[in-house]
């Protein structure tokens, strides 16, 4: 066996699963929550999301929609970072077949400009084809809910139940949370403020639960078009092509928790997601027939070589989002693609967000956001100050890396 191979096993191994086939429902009485999984064939993703919503027979409680899909940034509408929006396509298609014509489609994406993410990722494009209300969540009027340690603001409509609310969410893995599916999907339902202190006050994965305590969607649909595995849930991952999967069902924990054996995760060690719905009876292909085995990091780090870049839960996810940006940008600029190139194969890096510890042994030193301030000014490093900061004021630091390392 190769060196990288024994790596990534070890890395891996917590969350393997090594647990049975789901335990099938013996009869309707037993109550357990049902999950439907669909292979797409090779009809069109708005086909095959119309037929399998038909052969289920999904009948919304009420005329008045609202779809939160997963859009957490500047992705082309194939990525394997975001829902693709021919899924949500394909929802709206059947619904208007069944006569509902009132569907909202909703999502804050973390980058302050939502109209150009809707743009960006095709959902500005699809919303005029199906005549569908387009929502960015961040202006819609708010209501409070308490959690132990502080108030979260969710959408007022969804709290009343206005609507049905459809939770429309991606396979990916989460360098945090482990996976990010339905359940995290729900922080998308916040503004940047209440983003933010689900990672910076009390614990990450207990304030993720006890937000799906307090909102849960009427059905769940999860995007396996295509998935990222590794370094999710942005650009840093990998994606898994032809995938070709939709996973659907009513009960938020048992959609998660299916994914997470599909993905080859045991969902017992995803801190998130309770573990009293593991019994579920699985309509269609099960986790052994599909055979996938997601890579996952177990060390917070996102590693080249002697390139680091170092998160914590504390990390939310505007400071987490820009080594995608950096990534994403190093293509495009090529002083910054020689300086990292710099940085992967000569002088060690480490950037550093959200109170991560300064490592034993690291290289020139940059630190992410407000919280690093503390750090950065006992040990005279470079700061990039805001929440979170620019992708522009990353870039320009690392390209001012050639001396010493000075606060800026």
């Amino acid at each position: 066996m190769s060196v990288i191979r024994q790596v990534k096993l070890e890395l891996t191994n917590e969350l393997r699963t090594a647990q049975p086939v789901l335990r099938m429902a013996a009869t309707p009485e037993n109550n357990m929550p049902k999950v439907y999984v669909r292979k797409i064939g090779r009809q069109s993703i708005e086909e095959a999301v119309m037929k399998f919503l038909d052969e289920i027979r999904y009948t919304p409680a009420k005329n008045k929609i609202f779809i939160k899909p997963n859009i957490c940034g500047f992705y082309k509408p194939d990525s394997p970072c975001i829902v693709n929006p021919k899924v949500v396509g394909g929802i709206i298609e059947y619904l208007k077949k069944i006569k509902i014509t009132d569907i909202t489609v909703g999502e804050s994406p973390i980058p302050s400009d939502v109209n150009k993410v809707f743009e960006v990722t095709g959902y500005r494009r699809m919303a005029k084809k199906y005549n569908v209300a387009l929502l960015d969540l961040n202006k819609a009027k708010k209501a409070a809910v308490s959690l132990p340690d502080f108030n979260l603001f969710l959408p007022k409509f969804l709290l009343e139940k206005e609507c049905e609310y459809i939770n429309v969410s991606k396979i990916k893995t989460h360098i945090q949370t482990a996976v990010s599916l339905c359940v995290k999907n729900q922080k998308g339902l916040l503004d940047f403020p209440g983003k933010r202190n689900m990672h910076i006050t009390g614990d990450l994965h207990e304030n993720i639960r006890l937000l799906s305590e307090k909102i849960q969607p009427d059905f769940c649909i999860v995007d396996g078009t295509n998935a990222l595995e590794g370094f999710g849930p942005g650009a840093t991952g990998t994606e898994v092509k032809n995938l070709g999967l939709i996973v659907m069902g009513r009960d938020m924990y048992a959609v998660d928790r299916t994914c997470c054996r599909i993905m080859g995760i045991n969902p017992d060690l995803v801190k998130h997601l309770r573990n009293d719905t593991d019994r579920c009876e699985v309509d269609g292909l099960t986790h052994v027939q599909i055979k996938k085995s997601f890579f996952f990091p177990k060390v917070k780090c996102f590693r080249k070589l002697k390139f680091h870049m170092w998160i914590t839960d504390k990390t939310c996810s505007g400071c987490s989002n820009l080594m995608g940006e950096l990534k994403k940008e190093a293509f495009r600029n090529f002083k910054l693609f020689r300086k990292i190139l710099k940085f992967t194969l000569l002088q060690r890096l480490d950037i550093l967000s959200g109170n991560s510890c300064l490592p034993p042994r690291h290289g020139r030193v940059i630190l992410l956001g407000n919280c690093m301030k503390g750090a950065a000014e006992k040990n005279k490093l470079c700061f990039i100050a805001g929440c979170p900061p620019t992708a522009d004021k990353l870039i320009e630091a690392i390209l001012k890396l050639d001396g010493d390392d000075k606060p800026i």
